[in-house]
């Protein structure tokens, strides 16, 4: 194997779209990813603390129509990195705005995901949209600040509200075709 042509392929690589994508980068900064559990969340959370950073917050979307038991275990998840990184605020939204049909969140699943953070108390914030749970997120935001944007299909659209909202310019990689979709379509 060509090694030039190794390091050609790897210095045009640019990621995975929504895998621990820095999509904003100034006094604070903004990581989207689509973890959808708890080992996805894990790998957000275990990258991050490796940089030891100084404040996170965080925006989660419930997994909507996917069941109590992967809600339970992320919320769970969530708790646990919560009390690790003091994640200030946990802003935890359904996503009423941007959920298609197939991802609305359940009233029992929206019920597991909450006890399973009840402990965290005033350190979790719920939010019915996404739209609001961003809003929120940016006025906690400070500088030196990690935001982190989490959660699956829902918020695939995140940068660009976060950019909308925040009025800042945001990178963002290239984005897959949806189920069904072809590049030529």
């Amino acid at each position: 194997m060509d090694a030039d042509a190794v390091a050609a392929g790897l210095s045009q690589y640019k990621g995975i779209f929504r895998r621990f994508e820095v999509i904003y980068q100034g006094e604070f900064r903004v990581i989207d990813d689509a973890a959808h559990n708890p080992s996805n969340l894990d790998a957000v959370f275990h990258a991050l603390a490796e940089e030891n950073p100084a404040a996170v917050a965080v925006v989660y979307a419930i997994r909507g129509s996917r069941g109590v038991e992967i809600n339970r275990a992320n919320a769970a998840t969530l708790a646990r990195w919560a009390n690790r990184l003091n994640l200030c605020p946990l802003i935890v939204t359904n996503c009423s705005d941007t959920a298609a049909p197939q991802d609305r969140v359940l009233p029992p699943e929206e019920e597991a995901f909450t006890a399973a953070l009840a402990g965290l108390g005033d350190q979790v914030l719920f939010t019915d949209t996404l739209r609001q749970g961003v809003r929120l997120a940016i006025e906690s935001l400070e500088p030196g600040k990690t935001l982190l944007l989490l959660g699956a299909h829902p918020m695939d659209d995140v940068s660009g509200l976060f950019a909308e909202l925040a009025g800042v310019e945001t990178t963002v990689r290239p984005r897959p075709p949806h189920f069904g979709q072809t590049l030529d379509n």
